[in-house]
This record gives C-alpha cells, sequence and structure tokens, in this order.
C-alpha cells in the first residue's frame, strides 16, 4: 500500500502515474500490432471496420470504465481516512454492482448493436464484419469490468505497478492470440476479438488473486459480505456520472464516425489509423490525471487540502511540457509511421493520416489540461461537473460535422477534435478553480 497523504508530492505522482503510463502504452501497442496484423493479412476493410467499431466501442468500454473508475475514488477516500471496513464493503458491493451491470450490458448489446450500426450509415461491405466483431466483445464485456475494478482497488491504495503486471500478461497473449486466430487460422476480426475477451479475463482473474494473497487486510469478510443500498448509492453517485462523461465524449466520437462512413474506406481507415497512435502518447496525459485523481482522492479523506492545490499546480505545467514534446514528435514522423499499417504504399490513407494530425497537434496542451482537471474534479467528488464537460464535448463535436463537413470534408472530421479539446479544456479549467474555491465542500453536496 503506498500512502500519499505524507512524503513530497510531484515524486509521487509521477512513479504512480509512470507504471499507469507504460500500462497505457502497452495497451495502445497491442491495439497497434493488431491493427497491424488485420492491416497485413486481412486488408483495408478490416481497418476501416475496425476503425468503426472502436467509435461504438467507446461509448460502451467509456461508460464501464467511468463506473469502476469512480467506485475506486470511493475507495481511496475510505483508505486516506484510514478505514479499511468501509473499504472492504464497498469493495464487496462494487464487485456485486459489476456483475449485474455486465449482465444487463451483454444482453442489450448484443441484441442492438446491427441496429446501432445501420444507423451510422456503415458502408455495407463492412456492416457483417464490425457487427460480428463487436457482438464478440460484448459478450466478453464483464472481464473488462472486473480488470479495471480490481485494477482501480489496487491504486485506490497506491499499487499502480501491480496493474502493469496483470495488464502485461494480458496484452503479451492478445498478441499471440491475434496471431494465431487471424493470420494462421484465418478467423478476420472475429478472431481479434476472441482473443481481447480471452486476455481481459486472464487479467481480470490474476488481479483478483493477488489483491486476495498480497492485501489481507483488504480481503472480504463474511461480515463484508452484505448488500447494502447505502453504499450501492455512495458508489453509483460517484461512478454513475464519470461513466456518462466518458460515454458522452464517446457519442460525440460515434457521431463523427457516422459522418467519417461517408467518406472512402482510405479514409476511414486512415482517420483510425491516426487515432490509434495518437492515443499511445496522449495516454501521458491519462496516466497523469488518473494519478491526480487518486492523491486528490486520499487526500481529500485526509483532508489535506493544501496538498492538493501544490499536486494540480505542478502536474499542470508538465503536462504543458509533454504535450508540447507530443506535438513535435506527431507533425514531423506522423506520415512515416501510418506507412507500417499498408501492404502497399497507399497514397490516400497515409495522406488521411497526415491530414489529422495536422489538424490537431496544435491544440495537444489543451488536450492536456482537459484530461488533468477533469480527473481532478473527479477526485475531489464533482463528478457531476465533470460529467457535464462530457456534454460540452458532444455539443462541440456534433456541431463541428454537422456545419462544417458539407464544405470542408475531410479536415472538418479532423478539426472536431482539436477545437472540442479547446472549448471544453477552457470551461473545465474555469469551473476546476471556481468549484474548489470552497475546498473542504463535503461530498454529500456535490
Amino acid at each position: 500500500m503506498k500512502d500519499m497523504t505524507k512524503g513530497s508530492i510531484i515524486p509521487q505522482i509521477i512513479n504512480f502515474s509512470l507504471f499507469i503510463f507504460i500500462g497505457g502504452m502497452m495497451q495502445n501497442l497491442y491495439l497497434l500490432i493488431d491493427s497491424i496484423i488485420l492491416g497485413q493479412f486481412v486488408g483495408e476493410d478490416a481497418l476501416a471496420a475496425i476503425g468503426i467499431a472502436t467509435a461504438i466501442n467507446f461509448v460502451v468500454i467509456g461508460l464501464l470504465l467511468g463506473i469502476t473508475q469512480g467506485f475506486s475514488i470511493n475507495m481511496a477516500n475510505s483508505f486516506g481516512a484510514g478505514n479499511l471496513s468501509k473499504f472492504r464493503k464497498l469493495m464487496y458491493n462494487s464487485i456485486m454492482l459489476c456483475i449485474f451491470i455486465g449482465i444487463i450490458f451483454s444482453l442489450l448489446l448484443t441484441t442492438t448493436n446491427k441496429y446501432i450500426l445501420i444507423l451510422m450509415n456503415t458502408p455495407e461491405h463492412l456492416l457483417t464484419m464490425t457487427n460480428n466483431f463487436l457482438i464478440v466483445i460484448y459478450l466478453g464485456c464483464i472481464f473488462n469490468l472486473f480488470y479495471n475494478l480490481f485494477a482501480g482497488v489496487l491504486r485506490s491504495i497506491g499499487n499502480s505497478s501491480a496493474p502493469l503486471i496483470f495488464l502485461s500478461i494480458a496484452v503479451v497473449s492478445n498478441i499471440i492470440l491475434v496471431y494465431l486466430f487471424v493470420a494462421i487460422i484465418g478467423w478476420g476480426l472475429v478472431g481479434s476479438a476472441f482473443a481481447t475477451i480471452i486476455s481481459q479475463c486472464i487479467s481480470a482473474t490474476t488481479c483478483y488473486f493477488f489483491i486476495k494473497k498480497k492485501y489481507p487486510e483488504l480481503r472480504i469478510q463474511k461480515e463484508d459480505k452484505k448488500i447494502n443500498s447505502d453504499y450501492m448509492k455512495i458508489l453509483l453517485r460517484q461512478g454513475v456520472p464519470m461513466g456518462l462523461q466518458f460515454s458522452f465524449t464517446g457519442i460525440g466520437v460515434l457521431v463523427l464516425q457516422t459522418f467519417l462512413n461517408g467518406f472512402t474506406t482510405n479514409q476511414i481507415a486512415g482517420f483510425s489509423v491516426a487515432i490509434r497512435v495518437q492515443n499511445i502518447l496522449a495516454y501521458l496525459f491519462v496516466a497523469l490525471g488518473s494519478g491526480i485523481a487518486t492523491f486528490i482522492g486520499q487526500n481529500y479523506g485526509a483532508k489535506k487540502f493544501d496538498r492538493i492545490k501544490k499536486a494540480v499546480n505542478s502536474t499542470a505545467i508538465i503536462t504543458i511540457v509533454l504535450s508540447i514534446i507530443m506535438a513535435i514528435f506527431m507533425y514531423f514522423l506522423g506520415e512515416e509511421i501510418a506507412t507500417l499499417f499498408t501492404k502497399e504504399n497507399n497514397p490516400e490513407l497515409i495522406s488521411a493520416v497526415q491530414t489529422y494530425f495536422n489538424s490537431v497537434v496544435w491544440a495537444y496542451p489543451m488536450l492536456g489540461l482537459l484530461i488533468l482537471y477533469r480527473n481532478a474534479l473527479q477526485g475531489y467528488g464533482y463528478p457531476i461537473s465533470a460529467m457535464f464537460t462530457g456534454i460540452v464535448e458532444l455539443i462541440m463535436r456534433v456541431l463541428v460535422v454537422a456545419i462544417f463537413t458539407s464544405s470542408y470534408g475531410y479536415l472538418a472530421i479532423c478539426y472536431a477534435d482539436s477545437s472540442t479539446w479547446v472549448v471544453t479544456g477552457v470551461l473545465l479549467i474555469i469551473g476546476y478553480y471556481y468549484l474548489t474555491r470552497k475546498k473542504d465542500t463535503p461530498l454529500s453536496k456535490l
């Protein structure tokens, strides 16, 4: 366990965030390798289909991830306050909620997915491939829920290194299985989906048993195994707004993808490639955001508000510096990276990748700050406020693509991201400093 309410602030946050970044980089690197394998052994259609599926999956997985992150912030508050009995009860009720949510989502999504794809104007030749991929993913979404929950449990007590180990196992097994199912057996995109859910099952299982063995004080006791409506309300009050915030962002991406589906297969595939490459380095911001949320969660529980202020201001400076470095890297090397994803030198796909990077790199500093201050609000206990920024993102993306796509085409799709980051980021920064001016606001009033 790592008590983040004492000691040097920035080294703690960086050390905590580093393991999350490495894990996220590995996960996104797997997605890149997955895309390379699909591009080489299936073709551009598979890359386009995975881009469409990712847009839909972002809404679903974002909702599930946000819910579990909300649960873990409640546990971080209990850990910071030194109340392990409440911690265990929250963990048990979180598990029960995840079982219920996983079953409901699997049933609902597998029966409605094809209709969603049709509404998204998915090209007919990509419809069946994309639908089959998503059905397999949705049937296994409970494994994704449990991995994120147990990883969140570990992070709430300051351990970000152990989840990396289990994620590493999952990533390696995923790459092996994707190559086996796609390149050797020839299952195509569905083979990639099966590899994903099997690997998630492995990571969730190993993470759970590690917690039981390594931290006996967190092992759920008989007296903890009670479904408690008050604890469930606490968990859902934090988890649902966080999940909805991710989903609103995802719905904006989904609308964007719907407009994108009207363009060529190479442009759809190129946009998908650009997003996957960008996500690797952008995970720097996600990792720092996760670090600040956990840091604030523990220090809020311990009522050490001065440490919170110093942590947020210092991390903001680090975020700006990293975003400038990332922008330079993407601007000059994006085209070269794009060539890895095609059998031949496909100029239309490569041009689509570079056009995206040219349109967004200038806004990377605001993207980093957006992620940082959103996580800070969530760690502080303002999930509703953070959720509203997701609504702003949704509105911005819809407005940009709806108004400008007919005139500017693919370029409008690309600028939808950067313009959204700027507007939402400014609102978040203003909102954070306004809401936290009364730094001891009780959670019950958020």
